[in-house]
Order: structure tokens, then sequence, then C-alpha cells
């Protein structure tokens, strides 16, 4: 069964992530063309899968794609329920995320805040490497739901050749949401360099003594080895 927030959207927000949509690729389109590519290609691929399957099943509404799609697919039908539900699952995916986020950076940052008091931190580390690979697993998840959702109702339209603009707007917005997400981020690294500059301020307040730890601790490690083995 489809999980996300996005289903029975009104007309009004056709126009709404249009609009959302070109402002996005309008601000990314000078330098950060691979990234517009990469959203529209996987928008493109889940998009003309799900056109097809929902075209080749008889599909006349949306909703009952799963259920067509597997009377179709016969004895395959174990393989399409996971897939779909993956790729449609929006609650699960977002607590896949926050969990994976919590995990591996949530405590890191706890502790470098709470020893940075004292002035005792230590940098924490893959936060940037976690912190990318989260960001663009949602936008990646948002394109493909996107192609999801428009591509099975382009099929319930030809199908049975009536206009649903609740589903047009179901599928806008993930895909809107997508870009605006991805030049909210490539604007941000844009300009972190003042943010860079801020931050270590305060890293250096944080660390002032563990600096002056690993400082003597490297001097005397320079002293042993200039004085070799005994």
């Amino acid at each position: 069964m489809e999980n996300y927030p996005f289903r029975d959207l009104p007309f009004i927000g056709v126009p709404i992530f249009l609009a959302m949509l070109y402002y996005a690729i309008f601000e990314m389109r000078k330098q950060h063309g691979r990234e517009i590519y990469l959203i529209w290609y996987i928008f493109s691929f889940c998009f003309l899968i799900f056109l097809a399957l929902g075209y080749g099943s008889g599909t006349q509404e949306r909703h009952m794609l799963a259920e067509n799609v597997e009377q179709m697919l016969g004895s395959s039908r174990s393989i399409f329920r996971p897939v779909y539900h993956a790729l449609t699952d929006f609650d699960g995916e977002m607590k896949l995320l926050a969990t994976l986020f919590g995990i591996v950076v949530g405590p890191q940052i706890m502790a470098y805040l709470l020893s940075g008091i004292s002035g005792s931190a230590s940098p924490p580390v893959f936060i940037s490497q976690v912190t990318n690979v989260v960001e663009w697993s949602y936008i990646k998840f948002m394109a493909g739901l996107g192609g999801v959702i428009l591509g099975s109702s382009s099929a319930a339209i030809i199908t049975s050749m009536k206009f649903d603009w609740g589903d047009i707007g179901s599928g806008l917005a993930p895909i809107a949401m997508s870009f605006t997400y991805a030049s909210v981020k490539c604007s941000t690294a844009d300009r972190e360099t003042e943010f860079l500059r801020i931050f270590r301020k305060v890293h250096r307040y944080c660390t002032r003594h563990a600096q002056v730890e690993r400082a003597r601790i490297s001097s005397q490690n320079d002293n042993d080895r200039d004085r070799g083995p005994t």
C-alpha cells in the first residue's frame, strides 16, 4: 500500500509545485548541472517503468496499480510488492534516514558539545560524509517517488481517458521537493565559506585544551625519535 503524505492534493497544488520546480532548477542550472541530470534520470527511470507497468496491466485508477500489476506478473508478483513498497514508503524511508543520521552523528555532536565546555573536544569524524549520504538518499528517494506516481498516473489517464489533477499534484510534489532540497543544499555548499570561518572560532574554543595536549604529545614523540633507541 502507498504510504506518503501527498495523496489527493487539490488543483492549487499543481501550479505551486511547478513554480517550486522551476525556481529550484533555475537556481541550480549554471553550477550544478550534474545534480540536475541525476535527479531527472532517477525520475525518468521510475516514470517509464511504472508507465509501462500501469499501461500493460490496464490500470484505470492509480491506486489499483499494485493489484493489477501483481495479477499481470503472476508467479513473479512476490518480487514486485516489496519493490513497490520500498519506492513509495515515505514514512519508512524518513525513519531509516533519521535513524542512520542519529546513530552516527548524534552521539558525536553531543559529545563534542559537552566536552567542548571544558575545551577538551575532539573533532567529529565522518559528519559531512554521513550527512551527504542522508541528504542525497532523501533527494533520490523523492525523485523516484515522483516518477512512480506520475508514471502510474499517466498510465491511468491513458487507459481510462480521465484526467485527475489530484494524481498529477501528488506526483509533482515529491519531484518538486527533491529539486528544492537539492537547490538549498547546493546553494548552502556554495556559501559555506562564511560558516566555516565562524565554525573555526567555535572549534578553537571547544578544543583549546585538547590542542595543547596533542601538541605536548607530538613534541614528546619528536624528542623520543631524536634520542633514538637506547
